[in-house]
């Protein structure tokens, strides 16, 4: 699937100990979607595999088809079995359901100043959000941006069922990883999607990670910890700030390191 846009500015809200654990680690966890709090999130029951006939489908899902036929062929009852469309349906279903659920997804916000995601994500403004630069390449260390990871703005809709086997099968994947329910709008999430059964636990570059923001309840004991393991860790021209009140909204000032 290809990227419908890519900002350079991205942000992690997040707890401070498990920023520190990013920080000393250089490295972010990618998670499987049926850890999501929203358990219509991602779901592959919304997923359909129906077709009427091989003909209409796209030539890569007849390829895969066909190869399933061969795997398939010397199999007891084989010639009764292909007959009914179901079964092959129900086959090209368990072998993309394999490709789906081995995908890991990181979230990330566009917003740094959301009071909600602060109180939600950010241990209630005692945590940190993160800042990483999304034009930095190679952003991971083992990772390739092109083959390995996808990645877009969620969109925010009604959940709705999805036919997999439609001819834009990349409608179909936007729709299953990158649409969530209007209810989490406020999140302005932007996702990355690991394919191709990578490790959940995926290093950085340390130019990727630019800045730290501190919550309004964040101690300098914490603030202090994290920016001196920011020097010990080699992070450069990272910039660092804390969050403060401003009338009914939070802005942030810059503080020294």
């Amino acid at each position: 699937m290809e990227t419908i846009e890519q900002p350079r500015r991205i942000f992690k809200y997040t707890s401070s100990e498990i920023a520190k654990i990013v920080i000393a680690s250089s490295s972010l966890k990618f998670s499987q979607p049926a850890a999501f709090n929203d358990p219509f999130d991602c779901d592959v029951d919304l997923i359909d595999f129906r077709f009427n006939s091989e003909s209409e489908l796209d030539i890569k899902i007849q390829a895969e088809i066909k190869l399933l036929k061969e795997n398939f062929k010397n199999a007891p009852g084989f010639a009764e079995l292909s007959k009914d469309k179901t079964f092959w349906e129900r086959g090209y279903k368990e072998t993309q359901m394999g490709k789906i659920q081995s995908c890991r997804i990181s979230c990330f916000s566009l917003l740094n100043d959301s009071i909600l995601m602060w109180s939600h994500y950010a241990e209630k403004h005692f945590g940190i959000c993160l800042e990483f630069d999304n034009y930095v390449s190679p952003r991971f260390v083992n990772l390739s941006d092109e083959n390995d990871i996808t990645e877009g703005i969620v969109g925010y809709s009604e959940y709705e069922r999805i036919n997999y086997m439609n001819s834009d099968r990349r409608f179909a994947i936007f729709k299953l990883f990158l649409s969530k329910s209007s209810s989490w709008s406020h999140e302005k999430e932007y996702r990355m999607i690991l394919v191709n059964n990578k490790s959940e636990i995926q290093k950085f570059n340390n130019p990727f990670l630019k800045a730290v923001y501190f919550g309004l309840r964040t101690s300098d004991e914490a603030v202090n910890e994290i920016i001196s393991l920011c020097k010990t860790q080699g992070f450069q021209n990272l910039e660092f700030f804390k969050c403060k009140k401003d009338n009914l909204s939070i802005t942030f000032i810059k503080i020294s390191a």
